[in-house]
């Protein structure tokens, strides 16, 4: 009894510690899912590119300098872009509807494109900037529209 009295002591005498304070994730720490619906489709034939750009370097026609990149399959005239697990912070994506199948944009002898085209955000006069395609991933999931357009 006497052991039971001695444990019951120090238990109520040990000093506590507090439980940590839960710790908010940076924006860096959160990820979420970028979805863009792509539409415009002149066929069925060949793949989708598409391309996440986080930052000006590169884009759009440098696939190397993409943060992520992946090919798409063409379902009844439309397409499904997913990119998950991205970090939360500004974005574009680029997409292309790849007829061919060879895994690039094709163009013209002065480089104007054959096969459809187009960025999120607004549709570009002409040839697409970073700064009208961004946007903000700030929630578990960004939904985008895209509709081709072809020259």
């Amino acid at each position: 009894m006497r052991s039971l009295a001695g444990l019951l002591i120090l238990v109520a005498c040990a000093p506590s510690t507090p439980a940590p304070e839960p710790v908010e994730p940076t924006e860096e720490q959160r990820e979420g899912r970028i979805v863009a619906r792509v539409t415009g489709f002149r066929n069925g034939n060949g793949q989708v590119l598409a391309r996440l750009y986080r930052g000006k370097d590169g884009f759009p026609g440098k696939a190397d300098k993409a943060f992520h990149a992946a090919t798409f399959t063409i379902i009844d005239g439309k397409a499904t872009v997913v990119f998950d697990d991205v970090p939360y912070g500004e974005y574009a994506v680029w997409v292309c509807h790849d007829e061919d199948g060879d895994g690039k944009l094709a163009t013209n002898l002065i480089g104007m494109p054959k096969e459809g085209a187009d960025v999120s955000g607004p549709p570009p006069s002409f040839i697409p900037s970073y700064d009208d395609a961004r946007f903000r991933l700030e929630s578990p999931e960004h939904a985008i529209e895209i509709a081709l357009r072809y020259l």
